[in-house]
């Protein structure tokens, strides 16, 4: 049996239950700033600590938990010692990164941000309007695209794919022989969201009409990864089901997950399919195919997590003999 060491990287604290030794409020100026509207609409910057209500985009946290910003060298440098200290003192065989991506695209807004942000662009601008905006249509607060939005995306990207390389040379150096593993969800479509291009470099993105693509494929880091994780998290087991359930996309299920992972990681990486298992608490039987689905169209199956089936008593329905 193989032990890896699994690190949920920008997450440094909770809003529940705080305390004064998490990362995240030891230093403040390390948490993620988010953009959005205030209980008066009006559109603000705040630390994602605020308690001040705010309505972001694209965010798949509910803000419980602190993210730290990864445009930000001191977290970054921080969160590598980590690794570091890991890896040199205990004996693992791999490590397995969570969480190495934003909160989604209200973040991060913060000056840190700002400044690393102009110096990419190479010019001031209206911040952060010409990235995008709120408007009222129908009587609904949407999105507005700014002229640089698919560039803030690639920029984004880019910071979370050196933030990867980094980690890929601090594993090579190790004196032992350590795997390199991430973990994402399986949601390509939607990932420009949290700014983790977890492709290859040889995908050109065209899920993503904003970008340039050619220039977004440089940030794609699969190449950097010894394994990869991918969150096949939908009930429906096959993409007919998932039509059938009137699901918006194949990719809403655990088969059709498989194919767009494959797809975009071009067989860089190996993949393995992870699957939430109280998802199937009511339709037993589908757990049994989702896990044989992930056999089909990945390198193997991941069960998030074991403690489902010892409470629940699950085990006769991951076994691939049923």
């Amino acid at each position: 049996m193989k032990c890896y060491a699994s690190v949920d990287v920008f997450a440094e604290g909770r809003k529940e239950n705080p305390h004064p030794k998490m990362p995240a409020y030891q230093n403040t100026s390390w948490q993620t700033c988010v953009y959005g509207l205030n209980d008066l609409n009006e559109m603000v910057i705040q630390p994602i600590s605020e308690n001040a209500a705010i309505r972001t985009e694209g965010s798949i946290d509910d803000f419980q938990e602190l993210f730290v910003n990864p445009a930000n060298d001191d977290v970054c440098e921080y969160e590598l010692s980590l690794l570091k200290e890991i890896m040199t003192n205990y004996e693992i065989d791999g490590i397995t990164l969570d969480r190495v991506r934003f909160v989604g695209l209200g973040s991060d807004f913060s000056p840190v941000t700002k400044r690393k942000w102009e110096q990419y662009i190479g010019r001031e601008h209206n911040w952060p309007q010409d990235i995008y905006c709120f408007r009222e249509k129908d009587g609904k607060q949407e999105l507005q695209y700014g002229e640089l939005f698919g560039e803030f995306l690639t920029f984004r990207a880019g910071l979370i794919s050196s933030f990867i390389e980094r980690v890929r040379r601090l594993v090579d150096a190790q004196q032992k022989k350590i795997e390199f593993w991430d973990y994402t969800g399986s949601w390509y479509p939607l990932y420009y969201q949290v700014g983790a291009n977890w492709a290859s470099t040889n995908y050109e993105a065209v899920e993503y009409p904003w970008v340039d693509a050619k220039k977004y494929r440089k940030t794609g880091y699969a190449e950097q990864l010894d394994g990869l994780m991918s969150g096949f998290y939908y009930p429906q087991v096959t993409e007919q089901e998932a039509e059938e359930a009137n699901q918006l996309a194949y990719w809403y299920s655990v088969e059709g997950s498989g194919r767009m992972a494959n797809q975009v990681t071009m067989n860089a990486v190996p993949v393995v399919g992870s699957l939430f298992l109280a998802q199937f608490q009511d339709k037993l039987d589908a757990m049994t195919k989702a896990v044989k689905m992930c056999f089909q169209t990945s390198s193997g199956c991941m069960l998030f997590d074991l403690s489902y089936l010892v409470e629940n008593d699950w085990w006769r329905y991951i076994s691939l003999n049923n």
